[in-house]
């Protein structure tokens, strides 16, 4: 007789409210003290830019507040030869400019909304998955946000590299819908170690009173072979 699988209904109503309450809130608390993680992760961003782009003398890279407005502002030296758009050509490039600091909170909102909204997770479950969900936001500070603050820095300037190519894609991708995929991506890999594991290999029949294959030292029959 074959066992009938119960599988449950995803909860797609009940799991949409939590998000949408998760995302609020989040929201929320971004839009009052995301000044504390922005600081926190501009000289992450910073170093990564010069890790990119030697030539590069980064003057400032701060987070201002001016009324509703949070913005990033970054003043670059680019010290190379270039081309701008125009056919001059040029080897001191100062360059300011400034953006949204909410381009570095959609990451960790989509991120732990999700976390937090996920159906059928255990408060430890969860919690160990918000912790992966941290680790995993220095993947954005890698392939996100220093690319961006690249490309606005070269902008107007000619790409004469097979690298600014693929750059200036990347951060197309990244402005229409990229950012969010990877937010999503993210958040798979936070939960993977829930639901994602190898099958266990294969084994032949194993006589009763043989070694039991786990390596236990004891016989088949008083181990894992053992009729509780």
């Amino acid at each position: 007789m074959t066992d009938k699988l119960n599988l449950k209904k995803f909860p797609l109503v009940w799991f949409s409210l939590r998000l949408i309450l998760a995302c609020g809130v989040l929201t929320l608390l971004f839009v009052s003290y995301g000044a504390v993680y922005v600081k926190t992760v501009l000289p992450i961003i910073n170093y990564q830019i010069k890790w990119i782009h030697p030539e590069y003398d980064i003057h400032e890279m701060s987070y201002k507040e001016q009324g509703m407005n949070r913005e990033i502002s970054v003043r670059i030296s680019i010290v190379r030869r270039f081309t701008d758009e125009f056919g001059k050509t040029g080897s001191w490039r100062d360059v300011s400019y400034s953006i949204h600091a909410s381009t570095l909170y959609s990451h960790p909102i989509i991120l732990f909304s999700l976390l937090l909204s996920w159906p059928g997770l255990s408060i430890k479950r969860r919690l160990i998955s918000l912790g992966c969900g941290f680790l995993l936001l220095v993947v954005p500070l890698m392939i996100d946000h220093p690319f961006h603050l690249i490309s606005q820095a070269e902008k107007g300037l000619i790409v004469e590299s097979f690298f600014a190519t693929i750059r200036e894609f990347w951060v197309f991708m990244l402005t229409n819908g990229g950012r969010q995929m990877i937010s999503v991506l993210l958040f798979l890999l936070a939960i993977s170690h829930l639901y994602f594991q190898l099958p266990a290999p294969l084994q032949k029949h194993v006589h009763r009173n043989a070694p039991c294959p786990c390596g236990s030292g004891k016989k088949y029959k008083h181990c894992c072979g053992k009729i509780i």
